[in-house]
């Protein structure tokens, strides 16, 4: 997997991954914990490129394990704090409230 290639990706405009469609054998866990304040850490230490942590997060998904970073081929849980994402802003409109999260 390449990382650059994937973020080059995700910035020119590629959609969401299909995360609730894929249905990977779990591979285990990973050493990755996103903190109750949205800080992700590998092996203890914070992401040094946010878009990684922006990039992942469009694979994560809560599953009976708990939340897991989901590819076709693979599925790695991870350990999150609290809740994996943090609002920044809400609105209110349309009967229903909207949320923007840090990624």
């Amino acid at each position: 997997m390449n990382i650059d290639r994937l973020l080059q990706q995700r910035q020119s405009g590629a959609t969401i991954p299909p995360v609730d469609q894929w249905r990977p054998a779990l591979s285990g866990d990973i050493n990755i914990v996103i903190q109750a304040d949205g800080t992700w850490l590998h092996e203890g230490q914070p992401f040094a490129r946010l878009d990684v942590a922006r990039l992942l997060s469009s694979l994560l998904r809560h599953d009976p394990e708990g939340y897991c970073l989901v590819t076709p081929v693979e599925r790695w849980c991870l350990q999150v704090d609290d809740l994996p994402f943090v609002a920044v802003e809400a609105d209110f409109h349309e009967d229903a409230w909207w949320f923007t999260t840090q990624f």
